[in-house]
């Protein structure tokens, strides 16, 4: 287990690189073992502890978020820090976005 650290997220800044991102993203959360944080399926036991982990990732998604986009959904939960709602809404933005449409058919060609 990997002491968290916002040094292994990275700056999302292109929407052409999301793939990549989320991925980077999904592995450094891994190693920390706070996939459950981005889960909303996640059924939550201590409500207070969940309340306090979820600051890491929001802080992470505050600093990294430099998208547009992103960064306002981010803004949109700073009253709950819910950050699986969060991250759910950032991977349905970009996952159905065009710039992601068109690298993953530049990737496979």
């Amino acid at each position: 287990m990997v002491k968290p650290s916002t040094q292994h997220f990275k700056p999302y800044r292109e929407a052409n690189n999301w793939v990549d991102y989320k991925e980077v993203f999904m592995i450094a959360l891994e190693a920390q073992n706070r996939t459950h944080l981005v889960d909303p399926k996640h059924t939550v036991v201590d409500e207070d502890l969940h309340q306090a982990q979820q600051k890491f990732p929001y802080k992470v998604f505050r600093d990294n978020m430099l998208h547009h986009e992103a960064k306002s959904i981010v803004k949109s939960y700073a009253k709950t820090k819910d950050t699986a709602l969060v991250w759910q809404k950032i991977c349905e933005t970009y996952d159905k976005s065009m710039s992601t449409s068109l690298n993953d058919d530049a990737i496979l060609q």
